[in-house]
Protein backbone atom coordinates (compact mmCIF):
# COMPACT_ATOMS: atom_id res chain seq x y z
CA UNK A 1 0.00 0.00 0.00
CA UNK A 2 1.50 3.60 -0.64
CA UNK A 3 2.66 5.55 2.27
CA UNK A 4 0.31 8.86 1.32
CA UNK A 5 -2.95 8.56 -1.59
CA UNK A 6 -5.21 11.60 -2.67
CA UNK A 7 -8.99 11.52 -2.98
CA UNK A 8 -10.04 12.75 -6.50
CA UNK A 9 -13.80 13.81 -6.06
CA UNK A 10 -17.05 13.92 -7.75
CA UNK A 11 -20.43 15.36 -6.91
CA UNK A 12 -22.26 12.99 -9.25
CA UNK A 13 -22.63 9.64 -10.12
CA UNK A 14 -19.42 7.68 -12.17
CA UNK A 15 -21.87 7.41 -15.21
CA UNK A 16 -23.62 11.24 -15.09
CA UNK A 17 -23.07 12.88 -19.00
CA UNK A 18 -20.65 13.97 -21.49
CA UNK A 19 -19.84 17.03 -19.17
CA UNK A 20 -18.12 15.53 -16.35
CA UNK A 21 -16.41 13.29 -18.86
CA UNK A 22 -14.63 16.45 -19.30
CA UNK A 23 -13.82 16.41 -15.71
CA UNK A 24 -13.05 12.70 -15.57
CA UNK A 25 -10.25 13.43 -18.53
CA UNK A 26 -8.79 16.33 -16.12
CA UNK A 27 -9.09 13.51 -13.39
CA UNK A 28 -7.31 10.73 -15.54
CA UNK A 29 -4.70 13.16 -15.68
CA UNK A 30 -4.21 14.19 -12.26
CA UNK A 31 -4.23 10.39 -11.24
CA UNK A 32 -1.27 9.38 -13.79
CA UNK A 33 0.95 11.81 -12.74
CA UNK A 34 0.12 11.43 -8.57
CA UNK A 35 0.58 7.66 -9.26
CA UNK A 36 3.92 8.24 -11.21
CA UNK A 37 5.17 9.60 -7.81
CA UNK A 38 4.25 6.52 -5.78
CA UNK A 39 0.96 8.25 -4.29
CA UNK A 40 -2.15 6.00 -4.29
CA UNK A 41 -5.63 7.07 -6.12
CA UNK A 42 -8.81 6.97 -4.39
CA UNK A 43 -12.42 8.11 -6.58
CA UNK A 44 -15.19 9.36 -4.35
CA UNK A 45 -18.48 9.82 -6.13
CA UNK A 46 -21.99 10.92 -4.91
CA UNK A 47 -23.09 7.29 -6.28
CA UNK A 48 -21.45 4.24 -7.94
CA UNK A 49 -23.53 2.02 -10.79
CA UNK A 50 -21.52 -0.49 -12.00
CA UNK A 51 -18.00 -0.39 -12.77
CA UNK A 52 -15.67 2.74 -12.25
CA UNK A 53 -13.99 3.52 -15.56
CA UNK A 54 -13.43 7.26 -15.17
CA UNK A 55 -9.53 6.74 -15.13
CA UNK A 56 -7.49 4.43 -17.19
CA UNK A 57 -7.38 1.11 -16.10
CA UNK A 58 -3.64 0.62 -15.67
CA UNK A 59 -3.73 3.22 -12.98
CA UNK A 60 -4.37 1.16 -9.67
CA UNK A 61 -7.46 3.06 -7.55
CA UNK A 62 -9.97 2.68 -4.78
CA UNK A 63 -13.43 3.67 -5.19
CA UNK A 64 -16.14 4.65 -2.62
CA UNK A 65 -19.72 5.90 -2.88
CA UNK A 66 -19.86 9.32 -0.65
CA UNK A 67 -22.69 12.26 -1.30
CA UNK A 68 -20.15 15.58 0.29
CA UNK A 69 -23.65 17.16 0.79
CA UNK A 70 -26.24 14.44 1.78
CA UNK A 71 -25.26 11.83 3.80
CA UNK A 72 -26.16 10.33 6.96
CA UNK A 73 -24.03 9.87 10.43
CA UNK A 74 -23.16 6.32 9.45
CA UNK A 75 -22.32 7.14 6.05
CA UNK A 76 -19.86 9.49 7.12
CA UNK A 77 -18.64 7.71 9.64
CA UNK A 78 -18.16 4.88 6.85
CA UNK A 79 -16.16 7.35 4.93
CA UNK A 80 -13.39 8.97 7.30
CA UNK A 81 -13.10 5.05 8.06
CA UNK A 82 -12.01 4.68 4.23
CA UNK A 83 -9.63 7.62 4.51
CA UNK A 84 -7.40 6.37 7.44
CA UNK A 85 -7.47 2.96 5.55
CA UNK A 86 -6.33 4.21 2.04
CA UNK A 87 -3.94 6.94 3.85
CA UNK A 88 -5.52 9.79 1.84
CA UNK A 89 -3.04 12.90 2.81
CA UNK A 90 -4.56 14.87 -0.09
CA UNK A 91 -7.86 15.83 -1.70
CA UNK A 92 -8.89 17.50 -4.72
CA UNK A 93 -12.42 18.38 -4.19
CA UNK A 94 -14.67 19.31 -7.38
CA UNK A 95 -17.19 21.96 -7.32
CA UNK A 96 -17.02 21.98 -3.50
CA UNK A 97 -17.14 24.66 -0.45
CA UNK A 98 -14.14 26.11 -0.08
CA UNK A 99 -14.54 25.78 3.93
CA UNK A 100 -16.65 23.20 5.28
CA UNK A 101 -17.12 21.46 8.97
CA UNK A 102 -16.12 17.79 6.91
CA UNK A 103 -12.93 19.71 6.70
CA UNK A 104 -11.82 18.77 10.43
CA UNK A 105 -13.21 15.99 10.54
CA UNK A 106 -11.48 14.82 7.43
CA UNK A 107 -8.22 16.15 9.46
CA UNK A 108 -8.47 14.09 11.99
CA UNK A 109 -8.54 10.97 9.67
CA UNK A 110 -5.48 12.03 8.47
CA UNK A 111 -5.97 14.27 5.22
CA UNK A 112 -3.93 17.17 5.13
CA UNK A 113 -3.91 19.35 2.06
CA UNK A 114 -7.07 20.23 0.57
CA UNK A 115 -7.87 22.00 -2.99
CA UNK A 116 -10.95 23.30 -4.34
CA UNK A 117 -11.32 23.51 -7.94
CA UNK A 118 -15.01 25.63 -8.83
CA UNK A 119 -16.83 25.48 -11.80
CA UNK A 120 -20.11 26.35 -10.62
CA UNK A 121 -22.54 28.60 -12.21
CA UNK A 122 -25.03 30.39 -10.33
CA UNK A 123 -28.39 31.79 -10.53
CA UNK A 124 -27.53 35.60 -11.02
CA UNK A 125 -25.49 36.17 -14.67
CA UNK A 126 -23.53 38.66 -13.21
CA UNK A 127 -21.23 39.35 -10.26
CA UNK A 128 -23.10 40.30 -6.59
CA UNK A 129 -22.02 43.18 -4.50
CA UNK A 130 -19.25 42.30 -2.14
CA UNK A 131 -20.62 40.63 1.35
CA UNK A 132 -20.61 43.48 4.36
CA UNK A 133 -21.01 43.84 8.31
CA UNK A 134 -21.24 40.47 10.33
CA UNK A 135 -21.95 37.76 7.41
CA UNK A 136 -18.71 38.88 5.57
CA UNK A 137 -16.76 39.25 8.93
CA UNK A 138 -17.87 35.58 10.22
CA UNK A 139 -17.31 34.28 6.75
CA UNK A 140 -13.86 35.89 6.85
CA UNK A 141 -12.69 34.43 10.60
CA UNK A 142 -14.31 30.90 9.23
CA UNK A 143 -11.71 30.82 6.28
CA UNK A 144 -9.23 32.08 8.52
CA UNK A 145 -9.63 29.24 11.13
CA UNK A 146 -6.79 26.42 10.92
CA UNK A 147 -8.45 23.28 9.12
CA UNK A 148 -11.68 24.63 8.39
CA UNK A 149 -10.77 25.90 4.80
CA UNK A 150 -9.14 24.85 1.55
CA UNK A 151 -5.44 26.30 1.41
CA UNK A 152 -5.98 26.49 -2.39
CA UNK A 153 -8.74 27.07 -4.76
CA UNK A 154 -8.89 26.68 -8.29
CA UNK A 155 -11.22 28.51 -10.41
CA UNK A 156 -11.95 28.36 -13.71
CA UNK A 157 -13.14 31.85 -14.39
CA UNK A 158 -11.92 35.25 -13.83
CA UNK A 159 -16.11 35.24 -13.15
CA UNK A 160 -15.88 32.29 -10.31
CA UNK A 161 -12.82 33.95 -8.36
CA UNK A 162 -14.34 37.46 -8.08
CA UNK A 163 -18.01 35.85 -6.92
CA UNK A 164 -16.08 33.54 -4.37
CA UNK A 165 -13.73 36.45 -3.50
CA UNK A 166 -17.39 38.93 -2.80
CA UNK A 167 -18.21 36.38 -0.71
CA UNK A 168 -15.04 36.38 1.42
CA UNK A 169 -13.14 33.55 0.32
CA UNK A 170 -9.49 35.23 0.28
CA UNK A 171 -8.37 36.29 -3.66
CA UNK A 172 -4.89 34.98 -2.55
CA UNK A 173 -5.78 31.21 -2.73
CA UNK A 174 -7.48 31.80 -5.25
CA UNK A 175 -6.24 31.08 -9.16
CA UNK A 176 -7.46 31.34 -11.75
CA UNK A 177 -7.03 28.23 -14.53
CA UNK A 178 -9.25 28.56 -17.61
CA UNK A 179 -10.58 25.26 -19.07
CA UNK A 180 -9.13 23.63 -22.24
CA UNK A 181 -10.43 20.90 -24.53
CA UNK A 182 -9.16 18.11 -26.78
CA UNK A 183 -8.97 20.36 -29.57
CA UNK A 184 -8.50 17.52 -31.74
CA UNK A 185 -11.80 16.00 -31.68
CA UNK A 186 -12.89 18.93 -33.87
CA UNK A 187 -10.12 18.82 -36.69
CA UNK A 188 -10.96 18.24 -40.03
CA UNK A 189 -14.41 17.07 -39.30
CA UNK A 190 -16.41 18.17 -42.78
CA UNK A 191 -18.31 21.54 -43.44
CA UNK A 192 -21.90 22.53 -42.24
CA UNK A 193 -23.98 20.84 -44.01
CA UNK A 194 -26.94 23.05 -44.67
CA UNK A 195 -28.29 23.54 -47.99
CA UNK A 196 -30.16 26.93 -48.13
CA UNK A 197 -31.07 26.34 -44.55
CA UNK A 198 -28.43 28.38 -42.45
CA UNK A 199 -28.09 25.53 -39.50
CA UNK A 200 -27.95 26.75 -36.20
CA UNK A 201 -26.72 24.59 -33.26
CA UNK A 202 -27.58 24.87 -29.27
CA UNK A 203 -25.86 22.20 -27.20
CA UNK A 204 -27.28 22.60 -23.14
CA UNK A 205 -28.88 21.09 -20.50
CA UNK A 206 -32.58 21.02 -20.63
CA UNK A 207 -33.05 23.94 -18.49
CA UNK A 208 -34.51 27.52 -18.57
CA UNK A 209 -31.21 28.74 -17.11
CA UNK A 210 -29.52 27.97 -20.29
CA UNK A 211 -31.61 30.08 -22.92
CA UNK A 212 -33.54 27.41 -24.46
CA UNK A 213 -36.77 29.36 -24.09
CA UNK A 214 -35.01 32.71 -25.45
CA UNK A 215 -34.10 30.83 -28.72
CA UNK A 216 -37.26 29.46 -29.50
CA UNK A 217 -38.72 32.64 -29.07
CA UNK A 218 -36.25 34.51 -31.65
CA UNK A 219 -37.05 31.54 -34.02
CA UNK A 220 -40.30 32.51 -33.85
CA UNK A 221 -39.31 36.78 -33.95
CA UNK A 222 -37.09 35.15 -37.25
CA UNK A 223 -39.82 33.58 -38.77
CA UNK A 224 -42.19 37.04 -38.06
CA UNK A 225 -40.01 39.22 -39.75
CA UNK A 226 -40.14 36.65 -42.77
CA UNK A 227 -36.75 35.00 -42.47
CA UNK A 228 -37.07 31.44 -42.70
CA UNK A 229 -33.65 30.08 -44.15
CA UNK A 230 -32.68 28.62 -40.88
CA UNK A 231 -32.88 25.40 -39.03
CA UNK A 232 -31.88 24.62 -35.47
CA UNK A 233 -30.54 21.69 -33.64
CA UNK A 234 -30.88 21.05 -29.81
CA UNK A 235 -28.74 18.88 -28.16
CA UNK A 236 -29.42 17.78 -24.28
CA UNK A 237 -32.03 16.28 -21.99
CA UNK A 238 -32.91 17.32 -19.01
CA UNK A 239 -36.08 18.80 -16.72
CA UNK A 240 -37.53 20.91 -19.13
CA UNK A 241 -37.24 19.00 -22.52
CA UNK A 242 -40.61 18.35 -22.89
CA UNK A 243 -41.94 21.76 -22.02
CA UNK A 244 -39.41 23.30 -24.62
CA UNK A 245 -41.00 21.34 -27.28
CA UNK A 246 -44.35 22.43 -26.23
CA UNK A 247 -43.12 25.99 -26.60
CA UNK A 248 -41.86 25.41 -30.42
CA UNK A 249 -45.04 23.70 -31.45
CA UNK A 250 -47.14 26.67 -29.79
CA UNK A 251 -44.85 29.70 -31.10
CA UNK A 252 -44.82 27.87 -34.50
CA UNK A 253 -41.55 27.35 -34.85
CA UNK A 254 -41.49 23.43 -34.13
CA UNK A 255 -41.00 22.23 -38.08
CA UNK A 256 -37.40 24.54 -37.46
CA UNK A 257 -36.23 23.01 -34.10
CA UNK A 258 -34.92 19.62 -33.96
CA UNK A 259 -35.01 18.23 -30.65
CA UNK A 260 -32.13 15.40 -30.84
CA UNK A 261 -31.89 14.75 -26.99
CA UNK A 262 -28.90 13.15 -24.99
CA UNK A 263 -25.51 13.40 -27.35
CA UNK A 264 -22.57 10.40 -27.03
CA UNK A 265 -20.37 13.12 -28.29
CA UNK A 266 -20.57 16.76 -29.95
CA UNK A 267 -18.32 17.13 -32.34
CA UNK A 268 -20.26 15.46 -35.09
CA UNK A 269 -22.90 17.60 -34.61
CA UNK A 270 -20.85 21.08 -34.44
CA UNK A 271 -18.85 20.16 -37.66
CA UNK A 272 -22.64 20.27 -39.13
CA UNK A 273 -22.87 23.99 -37.86
CA UNK A 274 -22.65 27.24 -39.10
CA UNK A 275 -23.86 29.01 -36.23
CA UNK A 276 -23.37 27.50 -32.62
CA UNK A 277 -25.55 29.98 -29.93
CA UNK A 278 -25.03 29.84 -26.36
CA UNK A 279 -28.04 31.90 -25.26
CA UNK A 280 -27.51 31.39 -21.38
CA UNK A 281 -29.14 33.72 -18.81
CA UNK A 282 -27.32 32.89 -15.87
CA UNK A 283 -23.85 33.27 -14.16
CA UNK A 284 -22.40 30.12 -16.79
CA UNK A 285 -18.94 29.94 -15.34
CA UNK A 286 -17.10 28.83 -18.43
CA UNK A 287 -19.59 26.77 -20.70
CA UNK A 288 -17.84 24.15 -22.69
CA UNK A 289 -20.23 24.73 -25.86
CA UNK A 290 -18.39 28.03 -26.24
CA UNK A 291 -14.72 26.24 -26.71
CA UNK A 292 -16.36 23.72 -28.86
CA UNK A 293 -18.34 25.88 -31.15
CA UNK A 294 -14.64 27.90 -31.39
CA UNK A 295 -12.80 24.74 -31.79
CA UNK A 296 -15.22 23.68 -34.42
CA UNK A 297 -14.64 27.10 -36.20
CA UNK A 298 -17.75 27.98 -36.09
CA UNK A 299 -19.36 31.73 -35.99
CA UNK A 300 -20.54 31.85 -31.94
CA UNK A 301 -23.73 34.20 -30.46
CA UNK A 302 -23.15 34.39 -26.78
CA UNK A 303 -24.59 36.04 -23.89
CA UNK A 304 -22.26 38.71 -21.80
CA UNK A 305 -23.25 36.56 -19.06
CA UNK A 306 -20.79 34.67 -16.32
CA UNK A 307 -17.52 33.81 -17.59
CA UNK A 308 -18.32 33.84 -21.22
CA UNK A 309 -16.65 37.15 -21.62
CA UNK A 310 -13.63 36.49 -20.77
CA UNK A 311 -13.55 33.40 -23.02
CA UNK A 312 -14.33 35.35 -26.18
CA UNK A 313 -11.36 37.79 -25.11
CA UNK A 314 -10.98 40.55 -27.38
CA UNK A 315 -10.64 37.83 -30.12
CA UNK A 316 -13.79 39.43 -32.10
CA UNK A 317 -14.89 36.29 -33.05
CA UNK A 318 -18.47 36.05 -31.78
CA UNK A 319 -21.80 38.18 -31.60
CA UNK A 320 -22.27 39.20 -27.84
CA UNK A 321 -25.99 40.26 -26.95
CA UNK A 322 -27.73 41.04 -23.58
CA UNK A 323 -29.05 37.69 -21.65
CA UNK A 324 -32.75 37.17 -21.72
CA UNK A 325 -33.28 39.23 -25.23
CA UNK A 326 -34.88 37.70 -27.65
CA UNK A 327 -35.25 40.42 -30.04
CA UNK A 328 -31.52 40.95 -29.68
CA UNK A 329 -30.66 37.25 -30.37
CA UNK A 330 -32.86 37.55 -33.07
CA UNK A 331 -30.79 40.58 -34.74
CA UNK A 332 -27.60 38.76 -34.21
CA UNK A 333 -29.06 35.65 -35.99
CA UNK A 334 -30.44 37.13 -39.02
CA UNK A 335 -27.19 39.28 -39.69
CA UNK A 336 -25.40 36.02 -39.75
CA UNK A 337 -27.87 33.79 -41.33
CA UNK A 338 -27.66 36.70 -44.38
CA UNK A 339 -24.03 36.77 -43.98
CA UNK A 340 -21.85 34.16 -45.49
CA UNK A 341 -18.94 35.53 -45.08
CA UNK A 342 -19.74 37.35 -41.65
CA UNK A 343 -20.00 33.24 -40.46
CA UNK A 344 -16.59 32.39 -42.03
CA UNK A 345 -14.39 35.53 -40.69
CA UNK A 346 -15.98 34.52 -36.84
CA UNK A 347 -15.27 30.90 -37.71
CA UNK A 348 -11.91 31.80 -38.71
CA UNK A 349 -11.55 34.19 -35.35
CA UNK A 350 -12.79 31.12 -33.45
CA UNK A 351 -9.88 28.28 -34.52
CA UNK A 352 -7.58 31.13 -33.99
CA UNK A 353 -9.27 31.52 -30.24
CA UNK A 354 -9.44 28.06 -29.35
CA UNK A 355 -5.64 27.22 -30.53
CA UNK A 356 -4.21 29.88 -28.36
CA UNK A 357 -5.83 29.61 -25.14
CA UNK A 358 -7.75 26.39 -24.74
CA UNK A 359 -6.20 23.56 -25.62
CA UNK A 360 -6.56 20.36 -23.13
CA UNK A 361 -3.22 19.64 -22.86
CA UNK A 362 -2.47 23.37 -21.67
CA UNK A 363 -5.20 22.89 -19.38
CA UNK A 364 -4.36 19.65 -17.59
CA UNK A 365 -0.52 20.67 -17.48
CA UNK A 366 -1.67 23.79 -15.03
CA UNK A 367 -3.48 22.23 -12.95
CA UNK A 368 -1.33 18.91 -12.53
CA UNK A 369 1.21 21.71 -11.26
CA UNK A 370 -0.70 23.77 -9.35
CA UNK A 371 -1.89 20.88 -7.73
CA UNK A 372 1.53 19.19 -6.99
CA UNK A 373 3.12 22.73 -5.43
CA UNK A 374 -0.59 23.01 -3.41
CA UNK A 375 -0.11 19.61 -1.98
CA UNK A 376 3.56 20.08 -1.45
CA UNK A 377 4.91 17.14 -4.06
CA UNK A 378 6.84 19.25 -6.64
Amino acid sequence: MPQASALLTSNFSNTTGFAWKFFHRLQNAVARELHRRGVGICLSFASIDGDVRTIDADIPSRTIAFDLERHSARELRGFLRFLRAERVRYVYFTDYRTWSPLFPLMRLAGVRRFVVHDHISVSDPYLPPPERGLRRAAKTALHQLPGLSAQAVYACSTFVKDRLARKSCPADRITVIHHGIDLDRFAARGAADSAGAVHIVLIARAVSDKGIPVLLKAAAALRAAGEDRFRISYGGDGPELDAFRRMAAELGVADRVDFLGVLAQTQDLISRADIVVVPSIWGDAAPLSVLEGMAGGKALVVTDVGGIPEQIGSSGCAIIVPPGDAGALAAALGELIRDPERRRELGRRALARAHEAFSEDRFHREVVGRLLADFGLR
